[in-house]
């Protein structure tokens, strides 16, 4: 397979996965860009931020969203809301092992993003971006929790949780001390 060279000027080798290739291709190119988790201060949409990064990541692991549990456990329900919709479209059946292989191609285009020094938000960040292509190769960007999810990284924050009952209420985020700069 050739590579294919982002907009950012960094080759990957996101292989064909059907009919929403290139909306998955769009998270392996902001994936490997290095801006994931840079700035600029965007946090006027209504998200709860959080001041540290230990803060953080006791809330991604311990808040519990009320009916779903852990943000872990939030996302695992949103994933398999997706992989429900999606069984059964017969225009998949010839990608679903490309698909399965989405999420280590895509955590592998993560770098050690500037900011984030915590293992556990590391492994939130990484597991996120694998969620958020699979979704992208099974239903395009038409998955409002997973495509609001990327939204909130390409805001510059790093979402750790939920506040008040799901669907309704917000994320919780995360923004590094070089995004916070820039807030007033």
């Amino acid at each position: 397979m050739k590579p294919s060279e982002s907009r950012f000027g960094v080759k990957h080798n996101i292989a064909d996965v059907g009919p929403f290739t290139q909306y998955v291709r769009e998270v392996a190119d902001f994936a490997a860009s290095g801006l994931v988790f840079t700035g600029p201060c965007q946090a006027e949409y209504g998200y709860r931020l959080l001041d540290t990064e230990e803060e953080a990541a006791e809330y991604s692991t311990y808040h519990v969203t009320e009916g779903y549990g852990t943000w872990t456990n939030l996302r695992e329900h949103n994933i398999a809301r997706v992989l429900e919709s999606a069984r059964g479209n017969a225009a998949l059946r010839p990608y679903l092992t490309h698909i399965e292989d989405l999420m280590f191609q895509i955590v592998g285009l993560l770098s050690i993003q500037k900011g984030v020094r915590s293992e556990l938000l590391h492994v939130n960040l990484e597991a996120d971006f694998g969620l958020i292509a699979r979704a992208r190769a099974l239903v395009g960007p038409s998955d409002r929790f997973f495509e609001s999810l990327f939204m909130v990284y390409r805001r510059g924050l790093l979402p750790v949780g939920w506040f008040d009952a799901f669907p309704s209420g917000n994320y919780v985020v995360y923004m590094n001390e070089d995004s916070q700069s820039g807030c007033t």
